[in-house]
């Protein structure tokens, strides 16, 4: 006999496996974000001003939740306290919201899924990688490939928590290091939480230098309050692209080669869209 889905944050009875309806709907909802850097903005605004002024690295960022209760406490007790249940219901909520919000609207899908991975020594301390948690449920939900193993961390870097962003740029220089054979054009990174971008930038720059085109950070919660601006870089070669369906924008993503990501778009049936209209690639300021 099968038992009932049980509530994880009040115990009733769950109208998915590990959460209520009424616990869904209160969760703080990342609705109205700057599409690169997924910060809050204002109804009609797409980008907010420091992404305007200095665009990431990477192309898109999507974060479903603001990192706000109950989401931040789910985080901590998955990445604290080992629950790891919470890392199957913040996956699937991840993945629900990206069909609803931006697979629902056209927006291209990713052909591979990297989560941010932890350097071995952590891995072994904590047991899990809380980002390959939640990346194994949403790519299952998305029948997307995840790869674990794609990217080492080479560097066992201090904790980013109590860092300022600059302090968190120079921990993560040449954190990272990709499989060579890397053959997937469009990436979508994962990570529980974006905050300053420090990880999720140097983790783009050495996918983009691995090869891939496009790349995209995926979160499950947004931080507020922090400057992204700040570990950007002015003057990395990257192009910005819309790749859609049926002519509607969607989300920008990265492209460092315009011409691998043309080859990778001319193999789905999407067309190449910046705001102002169509086009083949327009440099990144």
């Amino acid at each position: 006999m099968l038992l009932p889905p049980v509530c994880l944050l009040c115990g009733d009875s769950g109208y998915g496996p590990d959460i209520c309806l009424g616990c869904r709907r209160d969760l703080p909802s990342n609705l109205h974000a700057c599409v690169r850097c997924a910060l809050p903005v204002v109804v009609g605004v797409a980008e907010c001003p420091t992404c305007q002024a200095l665009p990431p690295c990477w192309g898109g960022a999507f974060s479903a939740f603001r990192y706000e209760f109950p989401v931040d406490s789910m985080i901590r007790s998955l990445k604290f306290d080992g629950r790891l249940v919470f890392g199957r219901l913040l996956g699937q909520l991840l993945a629900l919201e990206l069909r609803r919000r931006l697979f629902a609207r056209g927006a291209a899908r990713p052909q591979l899924i990297v989560p941010v991975p932890l350097h071995p020594a952590r891995l072994r301390e904590r047991g899990f990688n809380q980002a390959a948690e939640i990346a194994r449920y949403a790519g299952a939900l998305l029948a997307t490939e995840v790869r674990e193993d794609l990217v080492a961390r080479n560097k066992d870097t201090p904790p980013q928590v109590d860092l300022d962003a600059a302090a968190r740029r120079r921990n993560l220089r040449n954190a990272f290091t990709v499989d060579p054979g890397l053959q997937h054009r469009h990436v979508a990174i994962v990570d529980d939480v974006l905050t300053t971008g420090a990880t999720a930038t140097a983790l783009t720059e050495t996918l983009v230098d691995a090869g891939a085109a496009c790349v995209e950070v995926w979160t499950v919660a947004r931080t507020l309050g922090r400057d992204p601006g700040s570990v950007r870089t002015p003057g990395r070669a990257s192009f910005e692209y819309r790749l859609t369906n049926a002519g509607r924008v969607g989300p920008v993503v990265t492209c460092a080669n315009p011409a691998g990501c043309d080859q990778a778009a001319a193999a789905r049936p999407r067309r190449l869209f910046i705001s102002n209209g169509p086009t083949k690639a327009v440099p990144s300021r």
